[in-house]
């Protein structure tokens, strides 16, 4: 069985993506990682979450950067 790691900023495009993933994969192993991106981090991690418990999975989530490297979005 192996193991994944996903980072992602799950928006809409990024939930769809999951949900195929999520379908298609035979491993238990997942851990999502929620990151800045088109959405703000936070926004990003509760998306996961709901995504998460809607799909009754036992992915593990944790929180990603909120800033690319430089501290700045724009």
């Amino acid at each position: 069985m192996k193991n994944y790691t996903v980072i992602t900023d799950p928006g809409i495009d990024d939930l769809i993506a999951l949900l195929l993933f999520q379908k298609l994969s035979v491993t238990k192993n997942v851990n999502i990682v929620s990151c800045f991106g088109n959405i703000p981090e936070r926004s990003a991690f509760q998306n996961a979450k709901d995504l998460i418990g809607l799909l009754n999975s036992k992915w593990m989530l944790s929180h990603g950067s909120a800033l690319p490297i430089n501290g700045k979005l724009n």
